[in-house]
């Protein structure tokens, strides 16, 4: 049988439980249930409200669906590309100290650079800590392994009580099975081209490759 290939699709779910569809054309707007505007849409990409009140600092969760993709750009402008079957949690406003973030599931970050407020993502196994730079972070639920894969800049990982550096070219692949950790050279753009909407492998075991 034919596979059908992603789309993109996702839901924002904002407080009180609302969900609201991320579809439609071109430059529109999306409020929620008080008809307050939290964003536009744009080219598939839905970009947060930079004028929302600083103070507010509620969590909106954005979910794609299983065969979905979407893309993002935060309030600090910095850019995320979720993958099929990813939550991304996130806040209208960062606080002064940092920028935080929770994932489950895959993205890929373009994190606009600010000394002052460092770039947080925090995953069920780890911490990724950023200035500014471009990593893919690959951490289902129903995998026992989570993947840091860091295109350009430096990130810092912090698992099990222990802290490892990456610079480019490099990854920090974890067991979660058996709670190691480890890292390594590899090609990055067999871990970041799912964003390009292009599969590549190269000597992957297959309970990976038929996930993917």
């Amino acid at each position: 049988n034919d596979f059908k290939p992603g789309a993109p699709k996702a839901v924002l779910e904002v407080s009180k439980g609302e969900k609201i569809l991320l579809s439609g054309e071109n430059n529109e707007k999306v409020f929620n249930g008080n008809g307050e505007m939290l964003g536009i849409i744009n080219d598939n990409t839905f970009i947060c409200n930079k004028d929302k009140l600083l103070s507010n600092n509620e969590l909106n969760t954005l979910r794609i669906p299983t065969g979905g993709e979407y893309k993002i750009i935060l309030s600090d402008e910095t850019k995320v590309f979720a993958n099929s079957d990813s939550k991304i949690q996130y806040p209208y406003a960062f606080d002064k100290e940092k920028r935080t973030v929770k994932l489950s599931g895959e993205a890929y970050f373009e994190v606009t650079r600010n000394e002052k407020q460092p770039f947080e993502v925090i995953t069920k196994n780890s911490t990724i800590t950023v200035l500014g730079t471009k990593f893919n972070v690959c951490s289902y639920n129903d995998d026992n392994f989570e993947q840091v894969t860091l295109e350009e800049g430096m990130v810092s990982v912090k698992y099990r009580g222990q802290e490892y550096i990456l610079t480019p070219g490099m990854q920090l692949d974890i067991d979660t099975k058996n709670k190691k950790a480890m890292l390594k050279n590899v090609e990055t753009a067999q871990y970041v081209s799912w964003k390009d909407e292009l599969f590549r492998f190269q000597d992957m075991e297959l309970d990976q490759l038929t996930k993917k």
